[in-house]
């Protein structure tokens, strides 16, 4: 049986578009250009830059966000569908590095 665990996506935006309010699940971020946005979420906001070449952890989440800053923004989340499963013996130990 195959069962799918991940998907990629790769998303761009120009200086001044908007999404509109969406959910990502835990996701793992690859920005591909350095960029600012604004994310907001409910009545909270937050503004970010972020450098090109960076891997970010993110937690399952929803907001809407804005490209703030003067570059285009282009990033590849690859999107996990299924919780991690726990290590048992026997079976190979994910690698930490």
């Amino acid at each position: 049986m195959i069962r799918r665990s991940s998907s990629s996506a790769s998303c761009r935006d120009r200086p001044g578009d908007r999404t509109s309010s969406h959910r990502h699940p835990d996701s793992v971020m690859y920005t591909l250009s350095s960029f600012e946005r604004r994310l907001v979420h409910g009545d909270h906001q937050r503004d970010v830059q972020m450098s090109a070449g960076r891997v970010n952890w993110l937690p399952a989440q929803e907001h809407s966000g804005e490209n703030i800053g003067t570059t285009e923004t282009h990033v590849l989340f690859v999107e996990l569908k299924e919780p991690p499963r726990p290590w048992r013996p026997g079976r190979s130990q994910p690698n930490r590095t």
